[in-house]
């Protein structure tokens, strides 16, 4: 893999913590050398305590952090399970955090065995850890993005970060974590329009899609590449998304829909539009506009497509529609179980959380078969 370093005044990119608390930005003291760090995997909370945070490494192994708060402390650990029954109580490199941290843990598996984690400490100072042995040991790593990568590795993650400390109306980069050492990369060939939103995994057909707008600030475009990063292909929406806060890709090729959701009516998230490609994303198709008014109206999470191309729906309220012509039409259904929000993962899809704490969750791969998965 070829790298080069960046020059000095891009550094200072920190770790986005995208969970219940805000991430305050600080500066990171030295680096200390990275040697493996022996992790205490005596269970540390009651069965109580509820998950807040669980990710699918692929097969059947999934990593779910814990946690429980008597203000102002807050304590959690991450548990793992290969068999997705058994779960192993382990603890995280920063056990305790105190408010306004909060529970704020996420880990984020990098293929098999292999997951980072990015923390606060109990000062609220920006961590990352990485771990090869499913989190038995620890090797600090830098947070900091400080060199750059010309290919995205197998089993990454890929974000979309702002430079130096800002989250707004910023310039974001799309970043890659190295599966081997859990360090953050800028990709050296980027997409070539303002991005916004990247899924951290490849969608159903094997590529990294991503979305953003064009110079004009009305337009939005999709992006993909199908070499790993090394080059892009840009088409823009042929609808007009003005009020549109997030645009993602789904499906499992050649046919791909792109989801836009924004406020629709006096809905807080709805469901604005659906875009549909039949060439693998060189040209794109609006076949649904939300007007507030038709369901379905909102969208927890991601779209389900399933392997026979029909699309289904869950609104906030749990409701389902299912779409068989690409989402020109929805009619509402009753079949199999209750869903909450849902999320494509690097092993299917992911249904349970919605922004609470739950043990219990359901994963399907292909959106048609689910299998209950409970964190023990």
């Amino acid at each position: 893999m070829a790298e080069k370093h960046l020059p000095r005044g891009l550094l200072g990119a920190v770790a986005m913590v995208a969970v219940v608390a805000a991430v305050v930005p600080v500066l990171h003291s030295p680096m200390p050398a990275p040697k493996p760090t022996p992790v205490d995997i005596k269970p540390v909370l009651s069965l109580s305590s509820e998950v807040y945070g669980l990710e699918l490494a692929g097969g059947t192994q999934a990593y779910a952090v814990r946690g429980d708060c008597v203000r102002p402390h807050c304590f959690q650990e991450l548990r793992g399970t290969d068999d997705g029954r058994t779960w192993t109580p382990r603890k995280l490199p920063v056990r305790e955090v105190t408010a306004p941290a909060g529970l704020t843990a996420q880990v984020h598996p990098l293929g098999l065995g292999r997951l980072v984690a990015d923390t606060l400490s109990v000062e609220t100072e920006h961590l990352r850890w990485y771990s090869h042995d499913s989190g038995r040991s620890w090797v600090p790593v830098a947070a900091e993005v400080t060199a750059t990568t010309d290919r995205i590795p197998a089993g990454t993650v890929v974000e979309a970060r702002c430079p130096g400390y800002a989250t707004q109306d910023c310039p974001r980069r799309i970043v890659v974590t190295l599966p081997t050492t859990g360090e953050r990369r800028e990709l050296a060939a980027q997409p070539g329009f303002a991005v916004q939103a990247v899924d951290p995994v490849p969608a159903g057909d094997g590529n990294w899609w991503v979305s953003g707008w064009l110079p004009d600030r009305t337009t939005w475009a999709v992006g993909v590449t199908r070499d790993q990063g090394r080059t892009w292909s840009v088409a823009p929406l042929t609808s007009t998304l003005v009020e549109v806060t997030a645009v993602s890709v789904v499906g499992w090729g050649p046919a791909m829909y792109a989801v836009a959701q924004g406020p629709v009516g006096s809905g807080r998230s709805g469901l604005s539009a659906i875009h549909e490609s039949t060439d693998g994303g060189a040209t794109w198709h609006q076949t649904w506009r939300g007007d507030g008014v038709r369901s379905p109206r909102t969208l927890a999470g991601s779209l389900i497509v399933r392997p026979n191309g029909h699309l289904l729906a869950v609104s906030h309220a749990g409701q389902k529609h299912r779409s068989t012509d690409g989402g020109r039409t929805f009619e509402p259904v009753d079949e199999g179980p209750e869903l909450a929000w849902v999320r494509w993962t690097r092993a299917g899809y992911l249904s349970g959380g919605s922004g609470r704490q739950t043990n219990d969750y359901l994963h399907s791969p292909d959106g048609v078969t689910w299998t209950e998965l409970r964190v023990g």
